[in-house]
């Protein structure tokens, strides 16, 4: 998720608002017995979660009465309020509160106090000039310190999001976990400000006449079908709500997903405990992933994983399909395969009237920012990382992981790997690597290997193997 249809820089939140709605926001966090169920509802499909949430912190006397001030009169004169009394106290637990602001706010004299006693409270090198580089590095160092801000933190969040978009308050007003709050950062659109493809027109690929031999598509398996979608079609859209027809018959209702931040692309069954649920963008990021956020129930799911991270089906967890990426001359026209064709490229909002055109060309949805190299927004364990956004090849077996540079072999080389738990032999293909499975007792099978971001699958899986090693 981008701000390629808001504009980039920290949005003006010093907006008037509904002293009422803050003080209930304010009595909902403060009560540490007010808590949100664990796990999901009764019949959802919850599964185990990743870890137990974290406990929030202590409300110190001067930043409870500095937030209360805040909250009840949101401005510029408060907001350097709360950042005094953060550098006062010393405080790294409070540093959450400078993070969100030097995202949200619009008033210079506010990102210069928040940088500034930002890098007061991590001490060592100063910061980045510049407000995006200063709000990527300090907000990262944030995170790498687990802080454990009191719970009026949850009120402020909810309402500085909110002053943005009213529908991000009840979003993270839901949120109990200290330590998942402070890591959600705005992505630049409001909710569903990306709009989705619903129920997108597919087509045999001999009848389309716009592809290119070369351009990276991903090849979804669903059931007894497989569907692709390509990257120039997917990658303007981050998110698709389809169905097919498969499995003998029986329509099977699944989704596609495109993070263009972390560049990974996930496909998922979207029925959960028997429900069928339609997503769309929640304009909210966690570690630089999307988030969505279905309209069933309004629980937010993390793209990458599939899991529901907070709502009503918190701790549920989508069924992943299988994903592969490929370069489109890779598939055999015979082979059966539908694609996506590209859909029309001016749509109108029907209830705002927002008028959006999509530039479905064959490059990567956001290429200055591969271009550049650095992250957009803070994610936690990437300090010393030289290329975080460097593009590799993915793969888990048994539990192992293992990512391959795009480019690290010349084309028609092959190299094997050993993972403990299983060999992998890769070999160079048009898009990039392709991986086998090997077995001395069988022949090589191929795997459904994704592609994304290096900072991406790392963050998910830190143990992960990189070929070559750096």
């Amino acid at each position: 998720m981008t701000g390629r249809r808001e504009p980039r820089r920290p949005y003006t939140v010093w907006a008037p608002m509904v002293l009422g709605l803050l003080l209930a926001l304010a009595a909902a966090a403060c009560s540490d017995s007010q808590r949100v169920a664990d796990g999901a509802p009764p019949g959802a499909s919850a599964g185990e979660p990743d870890s137990q949430p974290a406990e929030w912190g202590i409300d110190r006397p001067g930043m409870a009465s500095a937030v209360d001030a805040w909250l009840a009169d949101p401005t510029t004169a408060a907001a350097l309020a709360m950042v005094d009394e953060v550098v006062a106290a010393g405080a790294v637990d409070d540093a959450p509160y400078l993070v969100d602001l030097l995202r949200m706010s619009g008033s210079s004299e506010v990102w210069r106090a928040t940088v500034e006693a930002l890098g007061q409270l991590r001490a060592g090198d100063p910061p980045p000039a510049d407000v995006n580089g200063a709000y990527v590095e300090l907000g990262s160092w944030v995170l790498d310190q687990s802080p454990r801000p009191g719970p009026r933190y949850r009120a402020f969040k909810a309402a500085l999001y909110g002053q943005l978009d009213e529908r991000f308050t009840p979003l993270l007003t839901a949120i109990d976990d200290p330590s998942l709050l402070i890591a959600i950062q705005w992505g630049g659109v409001r909710l569903g400000g990306i709009r989705e493809l619903n129920q997108p027109v597919r087509r045999p690929l001999r009848d389309l006449g716009w592809p290119v031999p070369d351009e990276i598509v991903f090849e979804v398996e669903v059931g007894d079908a497989t569907v692709v979608y390509p990257r120039r079609v997917i990658g303007p859209h981050e998110l698709a709500n389809d169905s097919i027809t498969a499995d003998a018959g029986r329509p099977v209702p699944f989704g596609v997903s495109y993070c263009s931040l972390c560049r990974t692309a996930v496909a998922f069954d979207r029925r959960v405990d028997g429900r069928e649920l339609t997503f769309k963008t929640s304009g909210l990021l966690l570690d630089a992933n999307k988030l969505m956020v279905d309209d069933q129930t309004g629980s937010l799911w993390r793209q990458a994983t599939g899991e529901a991270v907070s709502g009503p089906l918190q701790g549920s967890r989508l069924d992943l399909l299988p994903v592969r990426a490929v370069a489109l001359g890779e598939i055999d026209p015979g082979a059966g395969v539908t694609v996506v064709d590209l859909p029309e490229p001016f749509i109108i909002d029907p209830e705002t009237g927002t008028f959006t055109s999509y530039p479905y060309t064959n490059t990567e949805p956001l290429p200055d920012y591969v271009a550049g190299g650095r992250l957009w927004f803070p994610v936690a364990g990437v300090s010393g990382e030289a290329d975080p956004l460097a593009d590799v090849a993915t793969v888990e077996i048994d539990g192992a992981a293992l990512a391959v540079d795009i480019n690290a072999l010349e084309p028609g080389a092959r190299v094997e790997i050993d993972l403990g738990v299983a060999r992998v032999r890769v070999e160079q293909g048009r898009a990039g690597p392709v991986l086998y499975r090997l077995s001395d007792t069988a022949p090589p099978v191929e795997l459904a290997a994704g592609r994304e971001a290096w900072f991406a699958w790392r963050a998910r899986h830190p143990d992960t193997l990189r070929w070559p090693e750096r």
